[in-house]
């Protein structure tokens, strides 16, 4: 009997599965009673208030079928106003178990609802009691899912699953939540949202910012509310960084909105990556014309062109030394480019620290055509802007 050989990524991923199993086993399975077989959050879910009247009436627990306040997080991601406000007047808890992701997490982050519903729904809440700085932490215990957890298992709704949110869930009050949504952010501020919070002092909060998760929600009015209230920031993160690599995903008035409110903020518009990298010559690695605008806007706002990247040249050695043959067929870009680098101050005849080479110099090893170098349109315009080779400097 022939028998094929066994492909090796099969073999990852049995072993993959075998480790989960064996790590987890039943621990993250949905208990064995489902939620579907619970009348009073069946009737919730189908927005039946008269029903729910009527199960409480007969004895029925209103925090659910496993006591966590399931029909009131229900309603709320349904956005049944009413019938959250009953629930709360007939006793439902408006804040959750320790660790618990609270009804007022829920609220906030129910996004897929209408800003006025959030924030009828989240003011409810608040005026109930609800605990705005409310820690969510997940499990609580591994042989315990948390109800979040147990959320995102139930066949009822697979939005109270939040892993699709730019916020970490571990340790994080409703505002990382709500932090796509300015007016829940104010709200939330308004009625006493910390960071971190005081009842938990001595507890290291997640590893992001707020700042980090506005921006990862691209929302400059979020980030202007932060700075309004001093919400400090993070110098380590890098926001900037991961805001110029994806540029292309972002509205460039909202770049630019978050670029000034990070740099008031604190933020350094030279700061070097751990790769030893500036903003400028993260964006240049796939520049394009759209991009000569957000090269404008770093200049404009400080940028220096003349920093040397990897302790090597500035970035026109950078550029000069990508440029090759085909740019000529764009050759706005590259006149654009160094023109706003050297209207800027940068000196076009820095010489490299090692190979000590202009950036002319750098040009002519890229282009092929030895003999047409000077007649390039990008070489031309250095010549008129005073670019040399270094054999030509004194």
């Amino acid at each position: 009997m022939n028998i094929k050989p066994i492909k090796f990524s099969w073999i990852i991923i049995v072993f993959l599965m075998s480790f989960c199993i064996t790590a987890y086993g039943t621990k993250l399975s949905p208990p064995k009673s489902n939620y579907d077989e619970n009348p009073l959050e069946l009737a919730v879910m189908n927005k039946n208030i008269d029903e729910v009247k009527k199960l409480l009436a007969e004895g029925a627990n209103i925090e659910g079928g496993r006591n966590d306040g399931y029909p009131l997080i229900i309603a709320i991601d349904s956005g049944q106003y009413d019938m959250v406000k009953f629930l709360i007047e007939h006793g439902a808890r408006v804040n959750g178990s320790i660790n618990s992701f609270s009804p007022l997490h829920y609220a906030v982050n129910a996004y897929h609802l209408s800003s006025t519903q959030i924030m009828r729904i989240t003011k409810l809440l608040l005026v109930n009691g609800a605990n705005v700085n409310h820690i969510y932490n997940g499990l609580s215990g591994m042989n315990q899912m948390s109800n979040l957890d147990y959320a995102c298992y139930s066949s009822i709704s697979k939005r109270l699953c939040p892993s699709k949110n730019p916020s970490p869930a571990d340790g994080t009050p409703p505002i990382f939540w709500a932090m796509g949504n300015p007016d829940v952010v104010k709200l939330l501020i308004d009625n006493g949202a910390e960071f971190p919070p005081a009842e938990f002092p001595q507890k290291k909060l997640r590893s992001f910012s707020l700042w980090y998760v506005a921006y990862r929600y691209h929302n400059p009015q979020s980030m202007k509310l932060l700075l309004d209230h001093h919400i400090p920031i993070d110098r380590g993160e890098p926001i900037l960084f991961e805001l110029i690599i994806g540029r292309n995903k972002i509205k460039y008035k909202d770049l630019k909105q978050i670029i000034d409110y990070l740099l008031i903020a604190g933020y350094d518009i030279n700061e070097v990556s751990d790769s030893d990298n500036t903003l400028l010559s993260t964006l240049i690695r796939d520049l394009s014309e759209d991009d000569l605008k957000i090269v404008k806007l770093l200049l404009d706002k400080g940028a220096n062109p003349s920093v040397f990247i990897k302790k090597e040249g500035n970035i026109a050695h950078l550029y000069a030394s990508r440029y090759y043959d085909s740019t000529k067929n764009n050759p706005s870009l590259g006149i654009t480019f160094f023109q706003l680098l050297i209207d800027h101050q940068l000196d076009i005849n820095t010489l490299t620290k090692f190979s000590l080479q202009t950036p002319l110099d750098l040009l002519f090893s890229k282009v092929k055509n030895k003999a047409e170098f000077e007649q390039l349109p990008l070489v031309v315009y250095l010549r008129q802007r005073g670019a040399k080779f270094s054999s030509e400097l004194n």
